[in-house]
């Protein structure tokens, strides 16, 4: 029925300063299992590292300019706690219509900046499918070093 249609070529987005991929940012912490007061300062970091960023993107052929703005971010936690935190966190910021949610509420959604929080010190911490022990099988070292190769972009400034 001619519903589906292709997204804009990636190569049409671009965030000022800020190249497109996954970044993967290291916070330490210990004795957290689904809240993170830590990880939560290192959202807000990361979203005013972000916000009036000259974003431009395509619509219907044209190319449209404006600075990043609160609502095209979004977080992503791992639990109900840490959404809390987190929104919490950006609120005493001064960024209350960041949108922050499990990945329940984002189920389809895009933006273009989206930070995934998983609270968790480790995977002791945590549910067993988040445990930290080496993979069982071929498939899991597979599995295992395509994650590790898609978070490994260099840090930004």
């Amino acid at each position: 029925e001619a519903r589906l249609h292709a997204p804009p070529c990636p190569a049409a987005r671009e965030l000022d300063g800020v190249p497109p991929g996954v970044e993967q940012v290291l916070v330490e912490h210990e004795g957290n299992s689904v809240r993170s007061p830590e990880e939560a300062a290192e959202v807000v970091r990361q979203v005013e590292r972000v916000l009036g960023r000259s974003w431009t993107t395509t619509v219907d052929g044209a190319t449209e300019e404006r600075p990043l703005g609160q609502g095209d971010v979004l977080v992503v936690a791992a639990y109900n706690a840490q959404v809390w935190a987190v929104r919490a966190a950006l609120e005493a910021a001064g960024y209350p219509d960041v949108e922050v949610g499990t990945v329940d509420r984002f189920q389809g959604k895009e933006a273009p900046v989206v930070v995934a929080t998983l609270a968790a010190s480790s995977g002791r911490d945590a549910s067993p499918g988040l445990a930290d022990v080496l993979p069982h099988s071929p498939r899991g070292v597979e599995e295992l070093g395509a994650f590790l190769g898609l978070t490994g972009s260099a840090p930004l400034g």
